[in-house]
């Protein structure tokens, strides 16, 4: 009993991981389409400035004040721009595919998600490799379910074991009866009456008389046939294994053997956690790291793209060196946001280990 009851247990944590499994997913999925439509903002905006450009340099070239060659330079730029907004597009509706697939739903163009409620800040990740294992082999369910299945083996390998032992067993009984066509005879009265038989007195047949008594049949009652029949046994058996100990000694030998599989299972799911945990930790480190760099990057490249800008208007700097300034400051901003959003699932994979809530 306690062996099934165990059993049961560890395929409740196989339940309750497939759904954890699919709420990170939802959660990894989910935040996969918020960053898809940043970046699809981001390319828009970059679309809109390269936009002005065209229409100054348009103006400027019908009067003859600059050379055609600097207008068709930045036309080709917005045409790349417009084409960065149409794969951004196809990036932002596969993801949301992929979340409505996540969440059995129907995909709908026009989903539309709820923001964060905070933006993601550079802090770094409160907590150790070895904090998060230590909390993970607590809350995580698989683990969990590991350890359901080693004790269940445990328990199957002692119930193996007692087959081997003398078994002694008492049996006892107690019990009665009841007929509906069961009676009783009631005496009624005895009179003498005359029979067949005589006796042969000095010639004289004299007939024999005999007594002849009258009854009445009653049912026995449903009391007093309970009371009546009332009956009881006792038993003890003793039963030694000898030739069906060859087979209870194989089924103890093949429980040993599950019982070892399954320890050796918990606790390559413990290993396997361990290096799980300390690969999502560096991971986050890395993850902390690049976005603090693309941070400050993004800052420099938007400070070097608005001085040539202004350098561009004026006339002193060429198209090619417009187009770079621009083409930094945008790549720069794309990976920002990718640096952004990547930290934050790293932060969940580690909440997700131990057991934090996720959203």
């Amino acid at each position: 009993i306690r062996q099934n009851e165990l059993t049961a247990k560890a395929s409740e944590m196989d339940w309750q991981q497939a759904k954890d499994n699919i709420t990170i997913n939802v959660i990894l999925a989910y935040l996969q389409v918020l960053s898809a439509q940043e970046q699809l903002t981001i390319a828009r905006n970059q679309v809109e400035v390269t936009k002005v450009q065209v229409a100054r340099l348009e103006t400027l070239n019908a009067s003859g004040a600059i050379a055609p060659a600097v207008l068709y330079d930045l036309k080709g730029q917005l045409a790349s721009d417009q084409l960065g907004v149409i794969n951004v597009k196809n990036q932002l509706e596969t993801a949301r595919i992929n979340l409505s697939q996540m969440m059995n739903i129907p995909y709908q163009a026009s989903l539309q998600l709820e923001a964060l409620s905070s933006p993601v800040t550079a802090i770094l990740y409160d907590g150790t490799a070895d904090n998060i294992y230590q909390a993970a082999t607590q809350q995580l369910a698989i683990v969990k379910a590991a350890e359901y299945r080693k004790q269940s083996a445990q328990k199957r390998y002692l119930s193996a074991k007692a087959q081997l032992l003398p078994t002694l067993s008492f049996n006892g009984g107690f019990g009665t009866n009841y007929s509906s066509v069961a009676t009783r005879q009631e005496l009624i009265s005895t009179a003498d009456m005359p029979t067949n038989q005589y006796v042969d007195l000095s010639g004289s047949k004299l007939p024999v008389f005999a007594p002849q008594s009258n009854y009445q049949s009653h049912k026995i009652t449903y009391g007093d046939q309970w009371t009546n029949n009332l009956n009881s046994s006792l038993s003890i058996g003793l039963q030694i294994p000898i030739l069906n100990g060859l087979r209870a000694r194989s089924n103890m030998n093949q429980a040993k053997i599950a019982e070892k599989r399954t320890s050796f299972e918990a606790q390559t799911v413990k290993t396997q956690l361990r290096q799980a945990v300390d690969q999502a930790y560096i991971n986050m480190n890395t993850a902390f790291e690049r976005y603090q760099t693309l941070a400050r990057q993004l800052e420099d490249f938007t400070i070097s793209f608005k001085a040539a800008e202004v350098r561009f208007n004026a006339g002193v700097n060429t198209s090619v060196e417009y187009m770079i300034a621009k083409n930094n400051v945008d790549r720069s901003n794309a990976n920002f946001i990718a640096a952004k959003y990547d930290y934050l699932l790293r932060v969940k994979v580690l909440d997700f280990y131990q057991g934090k809530p996720l959203w």
